[in-house]
């Protein structure tokens, strides 16, 4: 059996270990030059992931690391987006991944092979990176589409975009906060990234609005005392508490932290009806901070 794997992040890293594993043959096929997918910090505008310089992981390394490969005890509880890459080129040395790894290669197409409805196998059309034309198709007998759902920014429209004449960008494009020293910046969204521009644009003279349609419950990385919040609010706790329970809890931790009211965002919604917004500066910049501002 032979399968390609699109994508060399996180998950293809993990379904090409678990091919080998069973013995089948598997390739997987990565457009860059390098491993770690949407974790692979780049300088140059529209090469490497999604992160920007300062990136630190919103989930505890015991938590995130795979199951058979421990993240290293020296490693900072929450990790910074070179340590999360180098802890995936640590996972790919010791797995012997890196044969089965063909870079610089784009997928063009991926549709049932002429003989699909008897074998079930897919045509997949490829070509170098920078040489588009020259085109080759090998048939499969499966496909593992591990590229992820950030590869590709969602920019919303806006009334009154075209006539706006300062600089426009998704945070899909942001690197860090040079360039923006002395500026006014409206942030869109509450979400992580959102809140981690926000903040750190903050700390360099900037003058921070925070734009969200509605509020939203803000979660610290760490839990009582000191732990890592995914530790106490982890599958077992899901499991065993109430959900009502769980609700009111969840609502008392980050209630405790500051007043979603007093700085627009006090929300409807329970804690678990979205994904969390984490941040342990938000609160304190908007408490402290005169350069940042939530409408």
């Amino acid at each position: 059996m032979k399968v390609a794997i699109i994508g060399a992040g996180a998950s293809g890293l993990t379904a090409l270990r678990q091919c080998m594993d069973e013995g089948i043959e598997a390739v997987i096929l990565e457009k860059e030059n390098y491993i770690g997918g949407l974790w692979r910090f780049c300088e140059e505008p529209g090469k490497g992931g999604t992160v920007y310089r300062s990136t630190i992981i919103n989930t505890s390394k015991e938590l995130m690391c795979f199951s058979d490969f421990p993240i290293p005890a020296d490693f900072a509880p929450f990790i910074h987006n070179t340590k999360v890459v180098e802890y995936f080129e640590m996972y790919a040395r010791k797995f012997n991944l890196y044969d089965h790894i063909q870079y610089n290669t784009f997928v063009h197409r991926i549709e049932p092979a002429n003989d699909y409805d008897q074998t079930g196998r897919w045509d997949v059309t490829t070509s170098p990176c920078g040489d588009p034309a020259d085109k080759t198709t090998t048939t499969f007998d499966g496909v593992m589409i591990c590229s992820g759902h950030h590869w590709d920014p969602r920019m919303p429209s806006f009334t009154g975009m075209d006539k706006f004449k300062g600089r426009q960008l998704h945070s899909h494009e942001y690197k860090d906060y040079r360039g923006f020293e002395d500026k006014r910046v409206v942030v869109v969204g509450i979400g992580n990234s959102a809140v981690d521009l926000a903040c750190e644009l903050s700390h360099h003279n900037c003058q921070v609005f925070l734009s969200t349609r509605r509020g939203t419950w803000v979660f610290s990385r760490l839990g009582h005392g000191g732990e890592p919040v995914d530790y106490v609010f982890s599958r077992f706790t899901n499991a065993v508490i109430p959900q009502w329970m769980l609700e009111s809890e969840l609502k008392k931790v980050c209630s405790e932290r500051f007043d979603h009211a007093r700085f627009g965002l006090k929300t409807v919604h329970s804690a678990l009806a979205q994904h969390p917004t984490m941040s342990d500066e938000l609160p304190g910049m908007d408490c402290n901070s005169n350069q940042q501002h939530v409408v």
